[in-house]
């Protein structure tokens, strides 16, 4: 009897114990997943805090630049400076952090003026054409050519930025007008 009981339970028993082995495997499967989630999201946290303390030192290094930007502090007031030319490094979006007496390798604008408000020019085909945020500070009328084309560029129109007080930055007023040759 318990032969016939046995013969007519195997296939569930085996079933059974199938269903019991998938389960097992899913559950060490998601046991691993939910491992290397957690992982992921300490490597997250951890880059956020790095973002952060790089951030920090980049405001730190930039303060100068920010504090003096382009304007010659003095007790009473600001004293305006000559027309330039002074050199500008790659836009941040719509401002520019600061601005350079001397010419460097990394110049990639020309502004002169004198007082709050400056006219610039591109002066460096070169440094622009790998840089994503160009389009606040240039625009590129029709041209024969792409940027990476390009032998070379004619101004159009002079760019303008301002001076904010506020905030201690060159805000782009109006971006620089070139053609590509």
């Amino acid at each position: 009897m318990f032969a016939l009981l046995d013969k007519l339970l195997k296939p569930y028993i085996e079933k059974v114990d199938k269903l019991a082995s998938q389960l097992k495997a899913e559950q060490e499967a998601r046991g691993k997943a939910m491992a290397e989630v957690e992982e992921l999201r300490n490597r997250v946290s951890d880059m956020e805090r790095r973002m952060r303390i790089f951030e920090a030192q980049l405001d730190e290094l930039s303060k100068p630049l920010r504090n003096k930007g382009g304007q010659d502090r003095r007790e009473g007031g600001t004293e305006e400076k000559a027309a330039g030319p002074y050199w500008l490094e790659l836009n941040r979006g719509s401002v520019f952090t600061g601005l350079l007496k001397t010419r460097t390798p990394k110049c990639a604008f020309e502004a002169r003026g004198n007082g709050k408000r400056l006219n610039y020019v591109l002066c460096s085909l070169d440094r622009i054409r790998a840089y994503d945020d160009i389009l606040a500070a240039v625009r590129i009328d029709r041209s024969a050519c792409t940027l990476s084309e390009a032998a070379g560029f004619e101004t159009r129109e002079e760019g303008e930025i301002d001076w904010s007080e506020e905030d201690r930055l060159w805000h782009i007023v109006k971006p620089t007008l070139i053609s590509l040759k």
